[in-house]
């Protein structure tokens, strides 16, 4: 799936995708990803995963608890399998 105008960030155990994403509503839903009405993002998360507190954190927050591969921000056309490469 391609998509530009859009920022992929690792963050953790989680996959972040926020940018100009409506158009990509339905590929992102098929992909299984779920969307944060809070933090404007779709995000992706493990199978296993159970939240553990129902504090919600911000993204600065998060970054810091679990770390970040930083952001990858696309222009132009970018596969989304390209980001883990």
């Amino acid at each position: 799936m391609k998509m530009e105008n859009i920022t992929i960030e690792i963050i953790g155990c989680f996959i972040w995708v926020t940018g100009e994403t409506k158009q990509y509503k339905d590929s992102l839903k098929e992909l299984k990803f779920f969307y944060h009405t809070t933090k404007k993002a779709w995000y992706l998360k493990p199978e296993n995963y159970h939240r553990k507190s129902r504090k919600d954190y911000s993204f600065d927050e998060i970054r810091t608890m679990y770390g970040t591969t930083g952001e990858v921000k696309t222009k132009s056309k970018i596969k989304l399998d390209e980001v883990n490469a």
